[in-house]
């Protein structure tokens, strides 16, 4: 189990660095809720401060995609591929897209409300994720 934190810009790791294991990034192109959009060369810059402070950087990319979006997708984990960002999605597409560049490992599959038992965590097992959010519907 992971504790995220999202961050609001580049100045505030610092001050939240110590408080979690990742950092989770947002960009405008690829995820419907965000309050920060970084460009490319301020995930790249969060990346390595990541890496310096033994920490992991999540890319949300939550979007429902659709056939026009694919390309944005498709060239931001191509231009991340051969760094240590990690990709949160909810969508098969982004799986498809990281299965193509062989780096599944960099997906966490979060599908919102489908993850719900043991059984779920045995077969994406074999998809070679990093890991899953469970549904948030478990504790109710």
């Amino acid at each position: 189990m992971k504790f995220l934190c999202t961050l609001k810009d580049i100045d505030s790791f610092n001050s939240i660095k110590h408080l979690s294991d990742g950092i989770v990034l947002t960009n405008h192109k690829t995820t419907a809720r965000y309050e920060v959009s970084f460009n490319y060369d301020e995930i790249l810059q969060i990346v390595k401060k990541c890496n310096t402070a033994r920490m992991e950087a999540y890319l949300l990319v939550d979007d429902i995609l659709t056939d026009s979006d694919i390309p944005a997708v498709y060239e931001l984990i191509n231009t991340f591929k051969d760094t240590n960002l990690l990709y949160i999605f909810g969508d098969l597409a982004v799986y498809q897209i990281l299965k193509e560049f062989n780096i599944t490992k960099k997906g966490v599959y979060n599908p919102s409300t489908l993850i719900s038992n043991y059984v779920d965590f045995i077969f994406w097992k074999d998809y070679k994720v990093k890991g899953l959010f469970p549904t948030l519907e478990i504790p109710l």
